[in-house]
């Protein structure tokens, strides 16, 4: 009897493409030769896809894609820039790609500013141990991509703390393109390489991680620029190398610090963009651990991406004719749901104690941010899951009110502390969620207005303003029938496009 050919676990990109059953046949199907086409093979590949970048740095580019070569399209499949960096197509080059390019004499006060004051604004708790000084400075020593990277997100911070016609505030936002196009060119040379690993040979790790570094650090560099929304993009190729990731044999068993956290990274922004992209499931591609030193409250946005996910569910739910077995299932989620809160909360708290704060003072305002997000972790249980439950309405307006009344509570006493603002990039999921419940109360939302504006003071705009404009356009609706917010932000999505961070 003859050996049988080894076969692929799925269809090459080809026959899928055309509908036919692909015979699998390794290095290339029968399908193809029989068609004179050239088998793509089975492994993850990607493109550059088109119509997505209109303007900004990335205009006449667009999204990197599954199931196609990546090239660039026109003109940047001519791009020099992309030629002069053939050399990166080594499968062996690990990252370690170019020289930087001209040395910047701005370039220590870069990593100065990045070191000081953009890491402190980054992460969920700045100490001794903060993760983007830790990591993310000593990969940036050996990757190219990292460090220009760095340099473009510490240039933009720079450019922001001058008036807009200042010539120095144009002269960083120079600085930072030209770092933030340099890191571009370098990653679209590393996912071409990716695309062409043949379909028996696994990415490393080593080599996928740095590559999602650089990319969540240009995502954090295009959350700064509130004009353009392209760190969606980023987001969607973090989404892709994650999905190169999946096929390392147990990497998610083995993760290294560094890769840890940047997969957190991935998984927080992506939580929080899909609170209000309406999307029916979304698709995370890795989960990392819960909460650690590094992400003391990933347990809550564990918990937040699981309310969304139901939440949606239970919406499908409601439009099919089985309304009352959806009212029913969403009570008893619910109270899962809380039982779960419960327990972040403690774990929240436990890590708190083993984290290296500036100050007794900090690890106490801390501990506040901690209970806010617990509150409006409860209050976002109750919006989604229970908001046109009618048997359990009185109980979730009550554990709304009741968990209201202490995020604001905790909102005094942080805001008349002069170290309470430390931890301003942590405050905007309680300020968003308090500030849904407060549409009858004209003083309330000017404490959340006023906070709001102190955050962003403190910790930048990012997409905030936003934020707070769909916070005011919900306050002033006066239209009947929409149990939260969600339904409200549900049918406006058009108009509202933001992120809640």
């Amino acid at each position: 009897m003859s050996e049988q050919p080894p076969t692929a676990a799925k269809d090459c990109s080809n026959c899928q493409r055309r509908r036919l059953k692909c015979d699998r046949v390794r290095p290339a199907c029968r399908k193809c030769g029989k068609r004179c086409l050239k088998c793509p093979g089975y492994g993850v590949q990607l493109k550059w896809d088109q119509g997505v970048a209109s303007r900004g740095n990335l205009m006449g580019r667009s999204l990197p894609m599954k199931n196609s070569s990546l090239v660039s399209k026109s003109p940047g499949h001519n791009d020099p820039r992309i030629k002069s960096h053939s050399h990166l197509l080594d499968p062996t080059s690990n990252l370690r790609w170019l020289q930087p390019p001209p040395h910047s004499p701005h370039a220590p006060r870069l990593l100065a500013w990045f070191t000081d004051r953009v890491a402190r604004r980054l992460a969920w708790v700045d100490g001794p141990q903060n993760p983007w000084r830790r990591i993310v400075l000593p990969l940036s020593e050996t990757c190219d991509a990292v460090r220009s990277s760095v340099f473009a997100l510490a240039a933009t911070d720079l450019s922001l703390q001058y008036p807009k016609n200042d010539p120095w505030c144009q002269k960083f936002k120079d600085l930072s393109q030209s770092h933030h196009r340099h890191a571009l060119s370098l990653l679209v040379s590393e996912l071409k390489r990716l695309s062409a690993l043949p379909p028996s040979e696994t990415c490393p790790a080593a080599s996928l991680f740095p590559t999602l570094a650089s990319v969540m650090i240009i995502c954090n560099n295009d959350l700064l620029n509130t004009e353009t929304s392209e760190w969606r993009m980023h987001l969607t190729v973090a989404r892709e190398i994650l999905n190169v990731a999946k096929t390392h044999p147990g990497i998610e068993q083995s993760l290294s610090h560094m890769q840890r956290f940047f997969l957190q990274e991935y998984y927080a922004t992506s939580v929080w963009m899909n609170l209000t992209n309406f999307k029916p499931v979304d698709k995370i591609v890795m989960k990392p651990p819960t909460s650690n030193e590094d992400a003391a409250l990933s347990g809550f946005v564990h918990i937040i991406h699981r309310i969304t996910q139901l939440e949606r569910l239970k919406r499908a739910g409601e439009q099919s004719l089985d309304s009352d077995r959806t009212a029913t299932s969403s009570h008893c989620q619910a109270q899962g749901i809380y039982t779960e809160i419960e327990s972040a909360r403690a774990d929240s708290l436990q890590i708190t104690n083993n984290i290296n704060f500036w100050s007794d003072v900090d690890r106490r305002n801390f501990a506040l941010v901690v209970r806010m997000y617990y509150h409006a972790t409860l209050i976002y249980t109750a919006q989604a899951l229970l908001s046109n439950a009618s048997d359990s309405d009185a109980s979730a307006d009550a554990k709304i009110t009741y968990s209201h009344t202490h995020i604001m509570h905790d909102l005094k006493e942080l805001t008349k502390l002069r170290t309470g603002l430390h931890f301003a990039q942590d405050l905007v999921w309680p300020l968003f969620i308090a500030g849904t419940e407060v549409r009858s109360d004209r003083a309330a939302q000017e404490m959340i207005e006023h906070s709001f504006k102190a955050v962003m003071h403190v910790s930048r705009t990012l997409d905030r303003a936003r934020v707070l404009s769909f916070l005011r356009s919900w306050w002033e609706f006066d239209g009947d029938g929409l149990g939260s917010w969600i339904e409200f932000a549900r049918i406006r999505s058009e108009n509202y496009n933001f992120i809640i961070v």
